[in-house]
């Protein structure tokens, strides 16, 4: 079962949020929205946040809005869960009544298994308004200003305002084929807690083995940024691109997790500021 968390602009205080990026108008840099990371992966593949309680009274008036609300059982189509009015054809998850204008005020959220890749096929919607959220970063306007290709790993949101005309057609993302090299096999994203070790040296994917974890470098049509799996410095964010070689062409592969225990004595100490810092060894 998925969870939907807002966006931390909608998030009530003491609720969970997620940190996302906002891409405006066309030239225009990414803003973080709140000032929120979309790359902290505590959450699995997540970057999420908790909003403080209020700790004083303030005399402003705030503006009220109102968070997306979702159904809240999902249906599955192929590879895409979802929920909302979105629908899921031939691969693709696309806008209500895509390929005509979609409504006002509607909400929908989707997920993919992780690391899978979407192709953007359409896009148009009212700036700033009509908002898709894509891998932590929203996008609207007239056309598509990402990646035409995009690495899912977090799950997919939608919500439109109260407005909406006729050009605004909305989208439509489709799942990219699993790359695989001249045996044919599919090579299939390793999700994190599935992934080797970061010492585990792996071979390319044209010379590994059925079942067999392999590393993208780009050939057999790997892709080098889908960051799912740690190196051996445990460097964060994680930088490996890490797939599985499945063992039949149509198998569904089974997720096998390896957990990695860290034992130190750790001492908690106050630092200027107040701020509970917890280490071991000789740092002060």
């Amino acid at each position: 079962m998925f969870e939907f968390i807002p966006s931390c602009d909608f998030a009530k205080p003491g609720e969970l949020c997620e940190g996302m990026f906002d891409i405006g108008a066309e030239g225009s840099p990414e803003t973080p929205i709140c000032g929120t990371r979309n790359d902290l992966g505590n959450c699995l593949t997540r970057s999420v946040y908790r909003k403080s309680m209020p700790t004083t009274t303030s005399t402003s008036r705030i503006a009220a809005t109102t968070a997306p609300s979702f159904e809240s059982t999902y249906s599955q189509v192929g590879l895409w869960q979802h929920a909302g009015p979105c629908e899921v054809l031939d691969g693709c998850l696309r806008s209500p009544n895509f390929p005509a204008a979609y409504g006002v005020n509607e909400s929908c959220i989707a997920s993919l298994p992780d690391f899978f890749v979407v192709k953007v096929v359409s896009f148009a919607t009212e700036s700033f308004e009509d908002l898709l959220t894509v891998s932590g970063r929203s996008y609207s306007g007239p056309q598509w200003l990402g990646p035409q290709l995009v690495v899912v790993h977090s799950q997919i949101f939608w919500h439109s305002g109260g407005t909406a005309a006729d050009s605004d057609r909305g989208w439509e993302l489709c799942i990219e084929d699993l790359p695989s090299c001249a045996d044919g096999l599919p090579l299939m994203p390793v999700s994190i807690p599935d992934c080797p070790l970061g010492t585990q040296a792996l071979p390319d994917c044209q010379n590994a083995a059925p079942g067999e974890f392999c590393e993208g470098d780009g050939s057999c049509g790997t892709r080098t940024d889908i960051d799912n799996c740690y190196d051996s410095s445990f460097t964060h964010p994680p930088t490996r691109d890490v797939y599985r070689k499945n063992q039949a062409a149509n198998e569904t592969m089974q997720h096998e997790h390896t957990t990695v225990n860290f034992t130190s004595a750790t001492t908690t100490t106050f630092g200027d500021h107040g701020t509970p810092w917890q280490h071991a060894g000789p740092c002060e």
